[in-house]
């Protein structure tokens, strides 16, 4: 199956260094690790579920030592406050739970507490170093291509019984998946708990509406589908938090149509028949009355048509090479 994403070469100033590619290597492994850490632990191999809770961190460990390595790791406000707000807390945790529980239980506890909380948020700041518009188009296909096989998989889950082996939680215990009433779970897809298709099902969404207002990235079957994916998984979900997230990225949408009316999100919004009138005195000529009048010359131009049938505000002047119509229209 091919990429149908419209992928450009690499400017002659990208850096494309063997640091750099082993980088977004990890990135992406991390990324298919998230997927499908779920199905591993409660379909493939359950009996290894807590080892493999932390399957993802000497990825994020390995992305960190060669981003910096290659000086691309965040040094920035945020990475700093992060830094603090993560030591004072683990600093505070320890002194408050050391008169009740012993000492080697709360480094462990807090440890893994630290690494829920902050290990990985720096991870996001490297994607924007390494990434260019291309590779973010082509985590898009992906993410697009999988959401078919996603939704389908949580309206089996929905419809089966919440005690079916599709539907069975994590590890080799007989807890069973959150449920939505009226006997019915919410459907966690590969994920381990609901809160995975949350967030897949909200960057499938944003992805289809990108891909809806640039026809030429992705292929129309794939936004179909995944567009059909993308309500079914809504409609089988039973999260409300799905919901607004879904309806959130439509609304961000929106919003950026309003406040920049001459940019859409992925597409620049042209003039789709821009008519400019110039005009220009002559020399003057005496009329039949007597009267000295000015003859004025009217030259309609228009710009090519575009791909977009919206139409801008008549003040909006069209940004193309105007072609002077035939001498003929003038008005003598």
């Amino acid at each position: 199956m091919s990429n149908s994403a419209t992928i450009s070469r690499p400017t002659a100033g990208a850096d494309y260094s063997a640091e750099l590619q082993n980088i977004r290597r990890l990135i992406y492994l991390y990324l298919f690790l998230l997927i499908i850490e779920g199905a591993l632990r409660k379909w493939i191999v359950p009996q290894f579920s807590n080892p493999l809770l932390l399957v993802r961190d000497p990825v994020v460990l390995a992305i960190y030592f060669l981003a910096w390595r290659a000086r691309v790791f965040p040094r920035n406000t945020f990475i700093s406050s992060l830094a603090i707000i993560g030591v004072l807390s683990w600093i505070v945790s320890i002194f408050l739970l050391d008169p009740y529980v012993p000492m080697s239980r709360i480094l462990l506890v807090t440890a893994y507490g630290f690494r829920s909380n902050f290990l990985h948020l720096p991870l996001i700041f490297i994607f924007a170093r390494v990434f260019d518009a291309d590779d973010v188009r082509k985590i898009g296909w992906w993410i697009l291509l999988g959401m078919i096989p996603m939704s389908l998989l949580m309206a089996l889950q929905f419809h089966s019984a919440p005690e079916s082996f599709i539907n069975r939680t994590v590890g080799l215990g007989e807890g069973e998946q959150i449920t939505a009433g009226g006997g019915k779970i919410r459907p966690p897809g590969t994920f381990s708990f609901i809160s995975g298709p949350i967030y897949y099902i909200t960057g499938a969404t944003a992805f289809v509406l990108y891909g809806s207002l640039r026809r030429a990235t992705y292929g129309s079957w794939l936004l179909l589908g995944a567009g059909c994916g993308v309500l079914l998984a809504i409609v089988v979900s039973g999260s409300r938090s799905l919901v607004v997230s879904a309806a959130s990225a439509d609304s961000v949408n929106r919003l950026d149509k309003i406040l920049r009316p001459s940019c859409t999100m992925g597409r620049r919004v042209t003039i789709s028949s821009a008519t400019t009138t110039k005009t220009k005195l002559l020399p003057k000529r005496s009329s039949a009355s007597g009267r000295t009048s000015n003859t004025i010359t009217s030259e309609n131009t228009t710009s090519r048509t575009e791909t977009t049938s919206e139409r801008l505000p008549e003040t909006t002047i069209a940004r193309r090479t105007l072609q002077p119509a035939p001498r003929s229209n003038q008005l003598r």
